[in-house]
């Protein structure tokens, strides 16, 4: 929000973010590391393998969605847990299963190793549920961040 902000509530061309002064930028949000790298960074990089793809705007995204995720993956420090994200943020229906969903999902199905499968998982459920897979991702997240871990 605070790089709408700064660009007077204008945030829908990755093309500008691309060109973004790293310290500026790291002023701006926060001078946390991801992968060693300032998260500054990475999202300049990741902002810039998106404009190379031909990914400016939002709906490009959905629109190129093979291509988007591959430029996005190429950059050191964007994973599938963000790229999920991401693609929630842009108001795609995904599941982001980072912390509080893999744990609520090994709480019942200890053998669920990775976020791929409690993704899918999540997803599935979802379907079954008839809400957003996003819906039900946040509901978790919101649930089992109150929780114990599972042996507390």
């Amino acid at each position: 929000m605070r790089w709408r902000d700064s660009r007077g509530g204008r945030a829908d061309n990755v093309r500008v973010l691309a060109s973004a002064d790293e310290n500026d930028l790291r002023n701006l949000t926060n001078s946390g590391k991801i992968s060693g790298r300032h998260k500054a960074t990475v999202v300049i990089q990741a902002a810039q393998a998106l404009v190379a793809a031909g990914i400016v705007h939002a709906d490009d995204v959905s629109r190129r969605l093979p291509e988007a995720r591959s430029a996005y993956l190429s950059v050191k420090g964007c994973g599938p847990v963000t790229w999920a994200y991401f693609r929630m943020l842009l108001g795609i229906d995904d599941v982001k299963a980072d912390t509080w969903p893999m744990r609520f999902v090994r709480d019942r199905l200890p053998h669920v190793r990775t976020t791929d499968d409690a993704s899918r998982l999540v997803a599935d459920v979802a379907s079954r549920m008839n809400v957003s897979a996003t819906q039900l991702d946040h509901a978790i997240w919101s649930y089992r961040r109150t929780q114990p871990a599972a042996g507390d």
